[in-house]
Order: structure tokens, then sequence, then C-alpha cells
């Protein structure tokens, strides 16, 4: 006898067979989503521990970038210069990656993470002709708190979270405009922070 789903006899009924494709298809975008994330954070740990003339490789550095070393736009933003540094940006990767799960599917993690960095290395080539070099995700992270939230709002208008997420990261913006960055961030990542990348 052939059992087909939701046919007599059948101990699957189609609604079922849906929500298990559901979950199935949930598990692996999560699973392409974490991938996606885990690489980025663990491009940015052997960054930090490379020697540091591998480093600079990497680093954004204007006149380099000018020079036609494209790849520093997104480059620089993988390496770290301290480990508080690296751990501050990664621990707020990690928040943005568990705010946004069920709104970014893995391909739109990927393009998401491509284009904050690509904007954040072109804005400061554009826009931040004083800043000579820059390293760091913080830029990028700015990028994709504000790309998450508005995400999530475009699927539901009433998600407060995603609202009061986007007044902080702009209240945030506004202070480091008129009055630089918070000097307590830069106490903590024991480097200086460069307010124009956000």
């Amino acid at each position: 006898m052939r059992l087909e789903a939701g046919g007599a006899g059948s101990s699957f009924p189609k609604c079922v067979l849906r929500e298990k494709r559901g979950f199935l298809t949930a598990f692996y975008q999560v699973m392409t989503a974490k991938k996606i994330t885990s690489a980025a954070a663990v491009t940015a740990i052997c960054l930090l521990l490379f020697p540091e003339a591998s480093r600079e490789l990497f680093i954004y550095r204007r006149d380099i970038v000018l020079d036609g070393e494209y790849w520093r736009l997104l480059g620089g933003h993988f390496v770290h210069l301290t480990a508080p540094h690296l751990l501050l940006n990664l621990a707020a990767w990690w928040l943005i990656w568990g705010y946004g799960l069920h709104v970014c599917r893995g391909t739109t993690w990927a393009a998401l993470l491509f284009f904050c960095a690509l904007g954040a290395g072109a804005g400061l080539l554009r826009f931040a002709p004083d800043v000579a070099w820059y390293t760091g995700f913080s830029g990028v992270l700015h990028g994709l708190f504000i790309a998450v939230a508005v995400l999530r709002l475009l699927e539901r208008r009433d998600d407060y979270p995603a609202w009061l997420v986007l007044a902080v990261i702009v209240a945030k913006l506004i202070y480091e405009h008129f009055q630089g960055p918070t000097p307590m961030t830069a106490d903590w990542v024991g480097v200086r922070v460069i307010a124009d990348a956000h």
C-alpha cells in the first residue's frame, strides 16, 4: 500500500510535513548565517594573531588605497590592534547576529556584511580625507545594527526593540559627530576610536 502525504492512512498530514520542511529550511538558513558569522569572527581573530607585518597588508591606509590597493577598503575592518578591541567588536557582532536571526538568512548576512564593510571603507575614503589609517569592525557594526533594525521594521512596524535600536544608534552618531567618540570606549579598546568610520 502506497502512502501519500495527507492521503488515506497517512500518519503525516500535509501540515506536519510542511512544518518539518519549514523547520529544516529555517535550520539550514540559521546554520548558513552561523557559518558566515563564524567565518568573519575567525578571520578577525586570526588577523589579530598574525605578525604585525602580515596585518599591515590589510589595514586601511588612505594613501595606499588611492594607489590601487582597494582590498584595504574591506580588509581594514577585520584587523584589530588589541585583544579588547577585537572582543568588544565580536560581542557586538554576535549580539547583532542574534538580534537579526529571524529576518536575515545566510545570503542576506553575506550581502549586509559586504555592503556595510564596503560602505564604511568607501565612506572613509570619500568623506574623511583626514583619516590616514583605520582598523576595526565598528563602522560595519553600526551599519549592520541599522540594516537589521530596518529589516525588522519592514517585517513588523510595531517592533519596538527595532525602533529603540535605531534611536540609540542615531543618538550615538549625533553625539559622536559633535562631541567625538566617548572616552570610555577608547579606554576599553586601548586605541583611539575613529568616529568618522561610524
